[in-house]
């Protein structure tokens, strides 16, 4: 081939990067899945959820990235002349919460640009037949894919900062909101940008870790159930709350189920359903109350509902009113002395094991015949039948219980 004046020379390297980016621009659609598809792969998150909003997004984002890099590259446009397509922006603002997102995004970024530069080769060896061509044409095509990542990148790192700045105000007045609403004070709730008026959940959750563990649970609720939303204030009293709403009645099912299948250290505690602004509060009030009752009755860490705990987080809402029943029911054995603690514990114990004498027995390190002496000792100073009682008997002995007893 010969190689022609300059100006010839540059209008073909022209009309063959036109070309070679029509080509793509027919297939972008696919063009795009394919590589987020890679991406996410590359990047650690294997497997894919393709059916997800994220993946969703991030195909998005990349068609509007890679028809953008092609439409500059076509027309011999500056890349640092136009600003980050609305798709990239979109997967900022949904992703800006993530302290670890920026990074994150730039990695995926930068596997993108690759993965697209190897479709780009690919196409312009099928489309490009003067191989002459084909090799002035790549180092343009590199430095122009090159530069545009540079800006894009640019320009996201500048709308992070924004928006993060935004989460961090929005964050501040939310816990603000929901502290204020969980000390009883009046608030606003259109302040916190929430289906107030949906139907609402809440999970209270105390120990170590509480935060990543409420946030794993509202993760995993998202996911499992479109449309929900989520919102969380941190240390209420030493516990952590999240509420989960929706338009419709929450799955009550699912939602304790991904509390009950959570690790970690301490209770998470999950109310009933409600709706409306009162009903948002109450399902509030109904964790933490749960959760300060079984606390205070102690046990292994587990996920406790407010069914399943109704009587005592009815009673321990209001100590006041706690103490009161607890003496009037114990009448004697609600005395401070020794005695009257030890057999508090052997009955507490003896319910807890399922009336089961020995097997309270042998928690209590005692005989069984020992437990049973106890136990109609306590019935004669009660005047009643334990087990016919077991109900007040039981509420009564989780208000005065001492959550260091064994």
């Amino acid at each position: 081939m010969s190689v022609g004046a300059p100006g010839d020379q540059q209008a073909a390297l022209s009309i063959g990067m036109r070309r070679v980016a029509h080509a793509m621009t027919a297939d972008v659609d696919s063009i795009a899945v394919d590589v987020s598809r890679a991406v996410l792969t590359r990047s650690g998150h294997a497997p894919v959820d393709e059916t997800s909003e994220y993946f969703a997004a991030l195909v998005r984002s990349t068609c509007a990235n890679v028809g953008t890099f092609l439409s500059t590259l076509a027309y011999d446009v500056p890349p640092a002349s136009v600003g980050p397509p609305d798709g990239a922006i979109e997967l900022v603002d949904q992703i800006a919460s993530d302290p670890a997102g920026l990074p994150e995004l730039i990695r995926m970024y930068q596997l993108g640009a690759a993965m697209t530069w190897e479709c780009f080769l690919g196409y312009a060896d099928g489309v490009i037949k003067d191989r002459e061509l084909l090799s002035r044409l790549i180092l343009p095509a590199s430095r122009h894919l090159s530069e545009y990542l540079d800006h894009v990148v640019q320009c996201l790192t500048v709308r992070w900062d924004e928006r993060v700045l935004e989460a961090v105000r929005s964050g501040h007045r939310t816990q603000i909101v929901l502290t204020a609403l969980m000390h009883g004070e009046s608030v606003d709730l259109d302040l916190l940008d929430h289906p107030i008026n949906g139907h609402h959940m809440a999970i209270a959750c105390s120990g170590l870790g509480r935060a990543q563990r409420l946030r794993r649970v509202g993760d995993r609720i998202r996911r499992r159930l479109p449309g929900t939303r989520v919102i969380d204030v941190a240390d209420i009293d030493g516990a952590d709350i999240l509420w989960v709403s929706n338009e419709g009645p929450p799955d009550r099912d699912l939602v304790v189920g991904e509390c009950a299948s959570e690790p970690g250290q301490g209770f998470l505690a999950v109310s009933d359903a409600d709706s409306g602004a009162r009903g948002f509060e109450r399902v509030g009030r109904e964790a933490t109350d749960t959760l300060r009752a079984v606390v205070r009755i102690g046990g292994p860490a587990r996920a406790v509902t407010f069914r399943d705990v109704a009587l005592c987080t009815t009673l321990l809402a209001d100590d006041e009113r706690a103490q009161r029943f607890a003496r009037v029911v114990l009448g004697p054995l609600a005395a401070p002395d020794i005695e009257a603690s030890r057999l508090r514990q052997t009955l507490q114990c003896y319910f807890a094991c399922g009336g089961n004498k020995a097997a309270a027995g042998a928690a209590l390190h005692l005989h069984e015949k020992t437990v049973a002496y106890r136990l109609r000792r306590a019935a004669r100073i009660l005047g009643v039948s334990i087990d016919a009682d077991r109900l007040n008997l039981e509420a009564a002995l989780s208000v005065l219980a001492d959550p260091s007893e064994p």
